[in-house]
């Protein structure tokens, strides 16, 4: 098995030789940040291993492609929402649409962010705490 290569063994995910997880047939994950880097990837692997998901995003357009790919290449079932996990009311409105289509969903992978850059000690504070808010207080359980 080659580094940093996803394979299937008897259900069971593997990278680089570690166990990633079981097989999630039927499962579904409501991914924030679905649209690129780590929640993109995460988004795929779940849809290989036969889960459905709720994906959010504020990029309606890539959210729309990466909806196509995963119904395209794995049959996953895929609710899409281009929303924006900075304003307060968001959560309330993924919670209530997510409910409104009937979906339970299994897991939660709260990937939203904002991206900054710079030494710690030089940027704006206010852009931090924005960034605590997100990740910690608007989507959890």
């Amino acid at each position: 098995m080659r580094s940093g290569r996803l394979q299937s063994a008897e259900g069971v995910y593997r990278i680089t030789g570690q166990q990633f997880g079981p097989r999630s047939d039927g499962k579904t994950a409501l991914v924030a940040g679905a649209s690129s880097g780590i929640g993109k990837e995460l988004v795929k692997i779940h849809a290989a291993a036969g889960g459905n998901l709720v994906i959010v995003a504020r990029d309606a357009d890539k959210l729309a492609a990466l909806k196509q790919e995963l119904e395209d290449q794995h049959g996953a079932q895929v609710l899409s929402m281009a929303m924006d996990l900075g304003q307060a009311s968001v959560p309330r409105e993924i919670y209530a649409e997510v409910q409104e289509a009937g979906i339970a969903a299994d897991h939660l992978i709260n990937n939203a962010g904002l991206g900054g850059r710079g030494r710690f000690h030089e940027r704006a504070w206010e852009d931090d705490l924005a960034m605590i808010d997100l990740i910690s207080r608007r989507l959890r359980p």
